[in-house]
């Protein structure tokens, strides 16, 4: 068995116990090892894996961004573990002490403690949210007991219906109190370009909080056709707060600081004078980029473009570009740019696979409307994206459909996964009640399509 205990970082003094592995450890839900998505940054959405042989615990690093460390040693391969050793998720980040027990002298249960940290801003804090948990904890049993008395108005059904009603709706509560909490501290650390998913959470939490209150109202007069009604908004609310929430746990510094100065504004000028506006992202340091076909061919693919400019992100200057290949059967285009000295910035990689799974969370980055407006007092504009977050909803061979949360992101922006990798690219999207629906192009036709040049 191996106990993990976390020094240092949000969760300082939590102790862990595993009887086999393997055991991740990372900011995503579904690690082992969880560290908080807002607090512990240095520590990726899946960083590093505890492995064990049958007499060998070991550690691996699963591509973390920052990089993991025994005893101050960097990890490149499966390093062996004895007690003692301390583990650095991060140059910086959370620090966890390993302690290995016999075989046969611990339970083959997890068990999770907490010691007592020194006392510090971090153990005020922890009080301060201990309290705050309390009287929370107060409110939902109060909200319990008001829908206990709601359950008794329903004496018409049958008792199995009654005890999977109650089920049903503690479940829904237990899920409820969990999102609203870290969705509060959410909105709190999401920086302020990411204005749009932060504002999509309020407002999911509004309206969450508000179908609540009417649902203990309904109870309370008996509206048994009100109830059912509020109970079916109150879970279709709760899914897309989770949603959002999925997306906000992305690592959005390190998707830019790999990304952003490869992404580009375009420049089009359409055969008849008219000037649109995409986006583009370089893959080969010759200043290859890719794009959205309809943004140099137009609607039906057909147009030739007079003109093709790009201006890389946070730049002012504007080099002329050329049309190199357009896809057949994808909403997909190649343009290099010209006049260009030395190498280009360039994406981090595009995916292997053609396109990425159900329910992951991604990033955009892109020049929605030309992209974020110049700061007062400039005279010369910067090319500045914005970054925009969503939640894959749906796949099929040929495209990609996201929910996302704040800027749309524009025509040909690329779309990365939690490591910063290219899966997709945006080709259109409409309005709807949650944010926007996104499509894009699966990052396989991207090779086929480069495999042709």
């Amino acid at each position: 068995m191996i106990r993990l205990r976390i020094l240092s970082g949000t969760d300082a003094g939590r102790v862990l116990a595993f009887q086999r592995g393997p055991v991740t450890a990372g900011r995503h839900p579904s690690c082992d090892l969880r560290f908080a998505a807002h607090a512990d940054l240095e520590v990726s959405a899946r960083h590093a894996v505890f492995e064990h042989d049958g007499t060998t615990w070991t550690i691996r690093d699963i591509g973390s961004t920052n990089g993991t460390f025994v005893n101050g040693q960097p990890v490149t391969n499966a390093t062996a573990l004895r007690s003692g050793d301390r583990i650095a998720l991060g140059a910086g980040g959370p620090l966890v002490e390993v302690e290995i027990a016999e075989p046969g002298s611990a339970p083959a249960t997890l068990v999770v403690t907490r010691e007592a940290p020194p006392e510090s801003t971090t153990t005020r804090l922890r009080a301060a949210i201990a309290r705050e948990t309390r009287r929370l904890r107060i409110a939902n049993v109060v909200l319990v007991l008001v829908l206990a008395a709601l359950a008794g108005a329903f004496l018409f059904s049958s008792r199995r219906q009654q005890a999977s009603f109650t089920r049903e709706r503690a479940a829904l509560l237990q899920r409820i109190d969990s999102i609203l909490d870290a969705s509060r501290e959410t909105v709190r650390t999401l920086e302020g370009e990411l204005a749009g998913l932060a504002g999509a959470l309020d407002q999911s939490r509004a309206e969450v909080q508000r179908l609540r209150d009417a649902l203990a109202r309904a109870g309370e007069r008996g509206d048994s056709s009100r109830v059912v009604e509020l109970r079916r908004q109150l879970q279709a609310a709760t899914a897309a707060l989770e949603r959002q929430q999925l997306a906000a746990t992305l690592d959005f510094r390190a998707i830019q600081a790999a990304n952003r100065h490869a992404v580009a504004l375009v420049y089009v000028e359409t055969a008849d004078g008219n000037v649109v506006t995409g986006t583009a992202f370089a893959v080969r340091q010759d200043a290859t980029l890719v794009t959205s076909r309809h943004v140099v061919s137009g609607a039906d693919g057909r147009g030739r473009p007079r003109r093709i400019a790009v201006q890389f992100a946070d730049s002012e200057q504007v080099f002329p570009a050329r049309l190199l290949a357009v896809a057949d059967d994808a909403d997909l285009a190649i343009i290099r740019a010209d006049s260009i000295l030395g190498s280009v910035p360039t994406v981090r990689a595009l995916a292997t696979a053609d396109a990425p799974a159900e329910g992951m969370a991604v990033a955009v980055i892109g020049f929605p409307l030309g992209g974020a407006p110049a700061p007062p007092g400039r005279t010369a504009r910067l090319a500045t994206p914005l970054v925009s977050a969503g939640v894959v909803r749906a796949v099929t061979p040929d495209r990609i459909e996201l929910q996302g949360y704040g800027a749309a992101g524009a025509s040909g922006s690329p779309i990365f996964d939690e490591k910063g990798v290219v899966v997709g690219v945006l080709f259109g999207g409409r309005r709807d009640a949650e944010g926007h629906t996104l499509f894009a192009v699966p990052v396989g036709e991207v090779s086929r399509l480069l495999g042709r040049l």
